[in-house]
């Protein structure tokens, strides 16, 4: 295969990682650049070309991605983790209507719509908590600070 084939090869992939995320077609990318490279070097048969390509690809994927989490990782805040949809109620009151236990859900009166709610904390009907957030159709509660 002509050189410029494998280099050709080899950014289309790097380009194909922006569009198909998961860093792992960027190895296969540098693999090929550097099989045409060598290609370039040296007259090499189609089949050792293949292997090259093989052998060069997974030991760039095996030695380099096992280093990039500790490169590219960070603190993040629990906060943060969560969609924006899961805090826009937080620190907003509603009534307990239907008693809650740690593990058991209960229900909640919220903007006059009843919610499927959970803490936890023992929380009994009537009382006032504050939201915490909001996970899928569920809210999570606890008793309002200063109590």
């Amino acid at each position: 295969m002509p050189p410029s084939y494998w280099i050709i090869l080899g950014f289309i992939l790097i380009i194909a990682e922006f569009i198909i995320p998961g860093f792992i077609i960027f190895f296969f990318g540098i693999g090929a650049i550097a099989t045409g490279i060598l290609s370039i070097c040296l007259p090499l048969p189609v089949y050792l070309q293949y292997i090259i390509f093989g052998v060069l690809s997974t030991v760039c994927l095996l030695a380099f991605r096992r280093f990039m989490p500790k490169t590219f990782s960070g603190v993040v805040e629990q906060e943060q983790d969560l969609p924006l949809e899961a805090l826009e109620y937080a620190g907003q009151s509603a009534k307990v209507i239907e008693a809650i236990r740690p593990g058991v859900e209960g229900k909640v009166e919220f903007q006059d719509s009843d919610w499927r709610a959970k803490s936890s904390e023992s929380l009994q009907v009537g009382e006032i908590v504050t939201i915490v957030r909001r996970e899928n159709l569920v809210l999570v509660v606890s008793t309002p600070k200063g109590e």
